[in-house]
């Protein structure tokens, strides 16, 4: 029995509060479920779905949620604002904001990036800046290397670290920000090894920055890195702006 109009909205409006997005629910053509079943040689393939893009059904509202900055936050993004649109190019950051700016849009760029230098220099910005347009394409996390590490400890406590290792080494772009020396004590650097030598091997989208002379970066992870079919390793040269703003 079909539901009414009303009962509809009110499911529609349930879940655009609980998950952020929802189907349409007069949708004409997936009539409110979010997915269709897609044609092949003119034939139904009733063992398949798609979610369903006619405008302002399920495609474009998970789309619209996922731009927004509650999610943005979710995956990492701690100031939305900063993109590639305003970030501020200046002597000395322009190698840098190549490289990010090659990975976020330019097919076929290096997939792994290192990218070291002083604090205050932009590193950050362009961590979200990336975070921002590779979300819209596919599924991203960015993290503060301190706020991961510690993650992972309670992971460790809580009898789950072996599943959100999996995760970290597994999800299609992963941003690991600010590797402090101090933070990179030796079961931080062996997790680190582990992660990255994992993505490496896989191919998969990972950027590291840090404050730490190349050199002095765990050797295993430092070589990932210079692997150049796919890596570029930059120094962010630049001045501290911080003082200025």
């Amino acid at each position: 029995m079909p539901i009414s109009d009303e009962e509809s909205g009110k499911y529609y409006h349930e879940q655009i509060k609980r998950d952020g997005y929802a189907p349409l629910p007069n949708c004409p053509v997936c009539h409110g479920a979010g997915f269709v079943h897609p044609i092949f040689d003119g034939k139904v393939a009733f063992n398949k779905i798609v979610s369903c893009s006619y405008p302002g059904c399920i495609v474009e509202s998970r789309r619209a949620y996922q731009s927004g900055e509650s999610f943005l936050k979710q995956i990492g993004v701690a100031r939305p604002e900063q993109q590639f649109v305003n970030f501020e190019q200046y002597e000395g950051n322009n190698e840098s904001y190549a490289a990010f700016y090659n990975l976020a849009f330019i097919p076929g760029s290096p997939r792994m990036i290192l990218c070291t230098g002083g604090a205050g220099n932009g590193k950050t910005h362009l961590c979200n800046a990336l975070a921002i347009e590779l979300n819209r394409t596919m599924i991203v996390r960015l993290f503060v290397f301190a706020e991961l590490i510690n993650k992972l400890k309670v992971a460790m406590g809580e009898n789950r670290l072996e599943t959100d290792i999996e995760f970290i080494k597994t999800v299609q772009a992963l941003i690991i920000d600010d590797v402090l020396e101090e933070t990179l004590t030796p079961w931080a650097a062996s997790k680190l090894d582990e992660i990255i030598d994992a993505r490496y091997r896989n191919e998969r989208i990972t950027v590291l920055t840090s404050n730490i002379d190349m050199s002095k970066l765990p050797d295993r992870t430092y070589s990932r890195f210079s692997d150049k079919r796919l890596a570029v390793r930059v120094i962010n040269m630049a001045p501290d702006r911080r003082p200025m703003l």
